[in-house]
């Protein structure tokens, strides 16, 4: 699928159906009944095959106000060219019913003509009505200040007719349009692939009530620019609001740009946070063969992008790439924003496929005098709070967007990794509690560690978001870099400590946000370089200074001497700001070639001596050329050959050239001996795949050839230095295979790399397991393979963070762990010297007091503390036990679904048995008016786990409990 595609999924993201424009296709994957001919349109035509629309934006799907088995699918034709722009002339609407043909769907209306004038031909987006039940559609005129509103009712797509505008669009076969997530504003990035001038972007508000468009503001934000081997056209792709809708996010190829929408002047705000690394993708055994740098196949430049339901903003690469860059925190200003380049790897190669969907989660504008349907939306929260850093005495804040109608926000604060959940309230380290928006001020060096999350509760349902950590840290970063410099061309290298952000400043009004980045000067001069480095803290800077020289002109050639026909290529080394090249080569064909190509590949076939210049173009005006006199010298006379023959005996051969045209020979081996001669004889000194290059020389040139010799086979052999060890367990691999010339092969399934060609790998394990290892050894088309079944051990705690509780009946504490680690040795400290060292005790302190009791847990790999402070002074606490000696056994134990409870006797009314998860809630409570000595007990459907019982009785009897479930 192309542009125009798209794909839709019910509310479990079960795939429904999809379409190209031109067809739809079943979750079979088969085509729809009815599903065929959308859109014959230009771009079906020049394929020549049905590879799809090309047409941004050209369809969205919208469910029916009325029918949750509808949808609508409404999609632009478009017509023929104008000059270079697609003209959209019709959109269609075509009606899906997917409780048809046994709920696979079937296209029950199609093509129907929704409106015909020229038009965009994409561009298509929508938002909510503000009644929360019908959609809007904006449709721009193509070229004029009007656009058309569409309406999604219950009696179906209604065309408003027009409306004007302050502004006209044409060039938009290459911009997006947007709705914020809220509807409340509209983007128009009105550019196209095939200008070269301006990339404006266009904002307007919209009026959910009556579709209407008002307060146009024109922002410039690309031009053509420079990237990787040469000048193109940096025409814009994305265009997308973050999930609060407070920011626009738009890129063109090599930038990314965010404007605060909550802004008077939000061109103002604009920053350029991010810039494309230069990541390209080899994905195929032809690749190489079919890249072309100019075209851009392989890089993974900025393309189009969309807000997905998980909050976070997703862009495709505008090379055929199998990858997505992501903006993890959309909802956070600047760099903060954190992109992430090419994290998300898809299944197959992508280029410009991306989904284009509206917010389907959007309710009634609550208040407004269209709320008038009371419908209530279910709380969706899209986007959760992110893990933040903070400075002590410092400040942070925590966001949650959600939908949904008659929302309430409540903040909670867990000291205990999730356990427990305490209600925030404004105060001195709390400010918007019972908002979108929690600020958490004067922080505390307690705080670090501790975890916030938003329950927002609506009129339809209540939603707790993810929790987010706050990381508290009391130091300023240290900023430092390096760089190498090649003309014009410099590479940084991030040398900063203890930061969470970089951001360098190229002293040209560039700037980039890449840790190890590049820059282009495009003018000479001499640049103070900046580096800052920003945490919680504040804020460390370094710089350099560079100088940039004016722009040369400088060439070298292949070969500069040689027989007829002579073959030489050209290069340019001028800076690599140069835009364009102009080589003039006398007395060859071709004598002159002009354009961004940096060689020329000439053939001579006259004798002399010849000139060659080179005459360069850079930005601002910059022109510089040089004349290379007498650098070409063609004379009379036959090329060298070089062909081997060879014979092999053992590990000895016997090397000749008996048809070889020239005057000297130079034999060379791979461990850098060499022989002279036109024959020779070489024995290797070890089994291994060797290659022997012939160099043959005259006058004219100098020719090669090489000859292949396979010594013994592979016997492949190879260790770790350490093969059992803790997670992380860090493995150093070599390879003690004897065999010359040979490639390998690694493979380490559940480490890190997986795979590996180096001699020495090192792989590490992040989780318990055992692990196989293997390597294949390769030469001459010889190859041996070891693998070593469960190598690597790797262990691991069970219990790296143990719980501790405790229950407490007047002077008499039991104690318990989550913690059930076969292999752990336990230690309990009851906090006046009385210890034990099993997984949990009953034991009666002597006296009333408060007792600090501590557990420590021996692994294999370590030990770990935790601690629970206790108050006994009389009866208290609802909980559960451990096992302690008594009167009372469950059997079996662990045990699953049926339990017996065995007694020494037999209890009257008011006996009561009772089951407690480990955080101390009630999961189970059994009564009888009698209890024999052995007893039956359901479980019912308890999951697998850890359980605590508690058995009372009228006479007296008191006993806990632990109760395993499988």
């Amino acid at each position: 699928m192309r542009q125009c595609g798209l794909t839709v999924s019910d509310e479990d993201g079960k795939l429904i159906f999809y379409t190209n424009c031109h067809e739809i296709a079943n979750a079979e994957h088969e085509q729809m009944a009815n599903g065929d001919s959308l859109n014959f349109d230009c771009y079906l035509n020049s394929l020549g095959y049905d590879a799809g629309s090309w047409v941004v934006q050209g369809s969205v799907v919208l469910p029916d106000p009325a029918d949750n088995n509808i949808y609508h699918l409404l999609h632009v034709n478009v017509g023929d060219y104008d000059d270079l722009y697609t003209i959209g002339t019709h959109l269609l609407s075509t009606k899906i019913d997917m409780s048809k043909d046994g709920g696979k769907g079937e296209v029950v209306e199609k093509n129907s003509v929704v409106l015909e004038d020229m038009v965009l031909p994409g561009g298509l987006t929508a938002t909510r009505h503000a009644n929360g039940r019908d959609w809007w559609l904006v449709v721009f005129k193509y070229n004029q200040p009007w656009y058309y509103r569409i309406l999604l009712t219950p009696q179906g797509v209604i065309n408003l007719g027009l409306a004007e505008m302050d502004v006209s669009f044409k060039k938009a076969d290459g911009g997006p349009i947007a709705f914020a997530p809220d509807g409340s504003k509209l983007a128009v990035v009105a550019a196209s692939p095939y200008d070269q001038g301006e990339q404006p972007l266009y904002l307007f508000d919209f009026d959910r009530c009556t579709g209407l468009l008002s307060n146009s503001k024109k922002i410039q934000y690309s031009n053509l620019l420079l990237s990787w081997g040469g000048f193109f056209r940096n025409y814009s792709y994305g265009c997308t609001f973050s999930p609060n809708s407070r920011y626009l996010y738009i890129s063109d190829r090599t930038n990314y740009f965010q404007l605060d929408m909550w802004s008077d002047a939000p061109e103002s705000t604009m920053i350029n946070f991010a810039d494309s690394d230069g990541f390209w993708d080899l994905w195929g055994p032809d690749y190489l063969h079919t890249f072309d740098p100019f075209t851009h196949h392989a890089w993974s430049f900025f393309g189009f992008s969309g807000l997905s339901p998980d909050g976070r903003i997703y862009t495709t690469t505008v090379g055929l790439t199998r990858y997505f860059h992501v903006i993890e925190r959309p909802n956070n200003p600047g760099i903060s924003c954190k992109m992430e380049q090419h994290s998300f790897k898809v299944l197959g190669i992508n280029q410009y496929s991306f989904p284009n969907h509206p917010n389907y989660r959007l309710g009634p504008l609550e208040g407004s005098g269209c709320d008038t349907l009371g419908i209530q939306k279910a709380v969706y929260v899209h986007a959760h709070p992110y893990p933040e850093e903070g400075c002590v005495g410092g400040e942070v804040h925590f966001e949650v967007t959600a939908f949904g109608t008659g929302k309430s926000y409540q903040w909670q604060s867990s000291a205990d990794g999730g356990s427990t959940w305490a209600n925030i309230s404004n105060g001195a380290h709390f400010i918007g509690a019972n908002t979108e928006y929690l600020i958490v001020k004067n922080i505390l060096e307690s705080y670090d560690d501790m975890q916030f999350r938003c329950t927002v509760t609506g009129n339809a349902s209540v939603e707790v978001s993810r929790p987010a950590t706050l990381t508290v840290i009391g130091y300023l970063p240290v900023a430092a870099f390096s760089f190498v410099q090649d003309i014009d061309s410099l590479h940084f290298f991030n040398e900063s400590q203890d930061y969470e952000y970089v951001q360098y400043f190229y002293g040209d009004g560039n700037s980039s946000s890449l840790p190890n980045a590049n820059h282009l000067y495009l003018a000479p001069g001499t640049y103070t370089v900046t580096l800052v480095a920003t945490n919680a803290c504040g804020q460390d800077t370094a710089t350099a200074e560079i100088v940039v020289e004016p722009l040369f002109a400088d060439l070298v050639a292949s070969r500069t001497v040689g027989c007829k026909p002579f073959e030489v290529t050209f290069t340019s080394r001028s800076p690599y700001r140069a835009l364009t090249h102009q080589f003039t080569v006398n007395g060859a064909t071709p004598n002159y070639q002009g354009g961004r190509l940096r060689t020329m590949t000439v053939t001579y076939g006259t004798l002399g001596t010849f000139d060659v210049k080179l005459k360069v173009f850079g930005p601002n005006n910059e022109v510089a050329e040089i004349l290379l006199e007498d650098y070409i010298t063609v004379l009379a006379g036959t090329n060298p050959v070089a062909d081997i023959a060879a014979a092999q005996d053992g590990a000895t051969v016997a090397l000749g050239c008996p048809s070889c045209l020239a005057d000297s020979y130079t034999w060379h081996f791979p461990n850098g001996d060499t022989l002279g001669g036109q024959s020779a004889e070489y024995t290797f000194s070890q089994s291994g795949y060797y290659q022997v290059v012939l160099e043959a020389a005259n006058q004219c040139g100098t020719a090669f050839d090489t000859a292949a010799f396979t010594v013994g086979s592979p016997d492949v052999a190879f260790s770790a230095e350490k093969t059992s060890g803790c997670a992380p367990f860090a493995a150093q691999y070599h390879n003690w295979t004897q065999y010359a010339g040979a490639t390998l092969e690694w493979h380490f399934p559940g480490g890190q790399p997986t795979t590996s060609s180096e001699e020495s790998p090192l792989v590490v394990y992040e989780n318990a397991g055992q692990y196989d290892a293997t390597l294949i050894v390769a030469a001459g088309g010889l190859t041996d393979t070891l693998t070593q079944a469960n190598y690597i051990e790797v262990l691991a705690d069970e219990c790296p963070q143990p719980q501790v509780f405790a229950q407490i009946n007047e002077l008499e504490v039991t104690v318990w762990t989550d913690c059930q680690d076969g292999s752990a040795a336990y230690l309990w400290d009851m906090g006046n010297g009385a210890t034990f060292d099993t997984d949990g005790a009953t034991y009666q302190y002597p006296a009333p007091g408060t007792y600090g009791i501590t557990l420590t847990v021996a692994g294999p790999c370590g030990t770990a503390t935790a601690t629970v402070e206790v108050k006994v002074d009389g009866p208290s606490g609802i909980g559960s036990g451990a096992p302690s000696p008594g009167s009372l056994r469950l059997v079996p134990n662990p045990a699953s679904g049926t339990v017996y409870l065995l007694s020494e006797r037999a209890y009257g009314e008011g006996a009561a048995f009772r089951l407690f998860n480990p955080l101390g809630g009630e999961v189970l409570q059994i009564g009888k008016h009698y209890w024999g000595q052995r007893e039956q007990l359901g479980l019912g459907n308890l999951p697998p786990g850890v359980y605590f019982y508690k058995f009372n009785s009228q006479s007296g009897l008191r006993q806990v409990g632990r109760l395993v479930v499988e």
